[in-house]
């Protein structure tokens, strides 16, 4: 049976995480103007990378990407499963809100002077994103956590058209200005670990008693036993 709740908690989860990550960005914000230092990782090729406004369409495909887990039928009938993709979601963004706090961070943005609408639509989400909290990147490994995902529930065609979406909303934080590149692979990583960890042998206490995982979760999620010799 399909759990209604499970998508509702979904829901409410990505608000709250969205929240804590908007709040964190604006408090930083509000920092700079105290005086605060901020990292930028800028490297070379960062400057060499060309303004291109019309990619925000592309990073707009991060927030539906997100909410794929939830249209996995294995997701919304196991409740085991359900609550390990979802502390893997609270792993990143704990890991994250760390560094964002550890080691603040800022993205040099351009003016922006162009006409049309995705420069409006850019415009509309700088307002909202001031451009803090840029390392590691939430976008990259969000998208890299549902690929993830996808794979270790044999959903391998879509983990792959995953994986190549996360390496276009990738792409267009850089066309669109709200990453440096070291911020890229840095998302990745936290995406992968995040992963591993949520489906690891530590996270069994999210393991209800009276339903057990698909053999598939299990049998990644703890080693295997060893192969018993056979009987003389």
């Amino acid at each position: 049976m399909i759990k209604k709740a499970h998508a509702l908690i979904a829901v409410v989860m990505a608000l709250a995480l969205t929240v804590s990550f908007y709040a964190t960005d604006h408090y930083m914000a509000a920092q700079l103007l105290h005086g605060k230092v901020f990292w930028m990782p800028s490297l070379g090729w960062d400057r060499a990378i060309p303004f291109q406004p019309s990619w925000v369409w592309v990073y707009l495909l991060y927030f539906p990407a997100c909410f794929l887990p939830v249209t996995f039928i294995e997701v919304l009938k196991n409740g085991n499963i359900f609550r390990r993709v979802a502390a893997g979601f609270i792993l990143q963004f704990a890991f994250a809100l760390a560094f964002f706090w550890l080691l603040p961070s800022q993205v040099h943005r351009p003016e922006l002077q162009h006409a049309g609408i995705s420069s409006q639509v850019l415009r509309w989400f700088y307002e909202i994103d001031p451009g803090y909290n840029v390392f590691p990147s939430l976008h990259v490994a969000n998208v890299a956590y549902v690929a993830c995902v996808a794979e270790r529930l044999e959903r391998r065609a879509l983990s792959l058209g995953v994986w190549v979406l996360c390496l276009l909303i990738a792409a267009s934080t850089l066309f669109i200005k709200q990453h440096y590149f070291i911020d890229l692979p840095a998302g990745i990583l936290v995406g992968v670990l995040s992963h591993h960890a949520a489906f690891s042998k530590r996270m069994d206490f999210l393991d209800s008693r009276k339903t057990r995982a698909p053999a598939f979760i299990e049998a990644s999620a703890r080693k295997p036993l060893p192969a018993q010799a056979p009987a003389q």
